[in-house]
């Protein structure tokens, strides 16, 4: 399902083109899989990153504190 109106919103941490693997498990094709994907959102936890980038809250991964903040 796809189209103007709807977004795809992966929780957890992808490959890169995740969405292009095993496709002839779903009987789509690449263009329609790439079609799908486009403009979808991917979500992860900053612990999870792999890359030492900032997220949305201009914190790394291993920015000094940042777990010191959270209730384990």
């Amino acid at each position: 399902m796809y189209g103007k109106k709807i977004v795809w919103i992966f929780p957890g941490w992808h490959s890169e083109n995740f969405w292009q693997s095993r496709l002839d498990d779903i009987g789509c094709t690449a263009e329609q899989m790439n079609a799908a994907a486009e403009g979808s959102f991917l979500t992860s936890a900053i612990f999870y990153n792999p890359i030492e980038e900032r997220g949305i809250a201009n914190i790394t991964s291993t920015s000094d504190g940042i777990w010191s903040k959270c209730a384990f």
